[in-house]
């Protein structure tokens, strides 16, 4: 259970016993509005009574007037409370976790990677050295298919996350499944060209739904 988790039960948990506490304070001024009521419909001539049911009255109006403000104190620190662990609810359901972000980023960055390797120069003693890096590359996108977005999200922000892990996945067996020189077959080069299509296209529904900064991912990317 995460921190968010803990503060967020523990908010509900204090939003319901307030509310019961609400429910037993209406209760007991709806009472005592009946004995009011009760009272006031006594009609005695002694006069010492008359002062014993007046006083009896006013008590009642004070306690009555204090179990309102009471009330009004608990229904608003219930709503407040509530609200709070919706609204936290809700975060954890529209944001990413840092595990997710970290793997997010290093999805776009590998793949940026990749995409930097084809374009290098395949001349002569330039060959080991891409294929090298593209056999790191693609087994470093092959380990996506462990990977799987916080189950705290939304079911839709779950299945785009994982289904652009999939595609990295993909990607990365893609690579890992082509001869050591695919990059110099125009054929099998257009096959990872549409794989890597599909994985940005799917790159880019995930950046807009959680507005994450590309501008930073190619920062960072430039820093590795």
């Amino acid at each position: 259970m995460t921190l968010i988790d803990r503060f967020s039960v523990a908010l509900l948990s204090l939003g319901i016993l307030l509310g019961v506490l609400g429910a037993i304070t209406l209760i007991a001024r709806v009472r005592h509005g009946v004995v009011l009521k009760e009272l006031t419909h006594i009609r005695v001539k002694n006069k010492r009574k008359r002062k014993k049911i007046s006083t009896k009255k006013k008590q009642l109006v004070i306690k009555r007037q204090r179990l309102l403000y009471f009330l009004i104190f608990l229904i608003f620190f219930a709503g407040l409370s509530t609200s709070a662990s919706v609204y936290a609810m809700y975060y954890q359901a529209t944001n990413l976790t840092e595990e997710d972000q970290k793997t997010i980023a290093e999805g776009y960055i590998l793949v940026q990677a990749v995409e930097d390797q084809l374009q290098e120069d395949n001349s002569v003693g330039m060959d080991d050295k891409i294929s090298a890096n593209l056999r790191i590359f693609g087994t470093e996108l092959s380990a996506y298919s462990i990977k799987r977005a916080d189950n705290h999200l939304s079911s839709t922000s779950q299945y785009n996350i994982n289904r652009y892990y999939l595609l990295l996945k993909e990607l990365g067996q893609t690579i890992a499944s082509q001869p050591t020189d695919f990059y110099t077959n125009s054929v099998q080069l257009e096959n990872i060209q549409e794989v890597i299509k599909k994985v940005k296209k799917q790159e880019q529904v995930v950046i807009e739904e959680f507005r994450i900064d590309e501008a930073a991912l190619n920062t960072t990317k430039d820093n590795k």
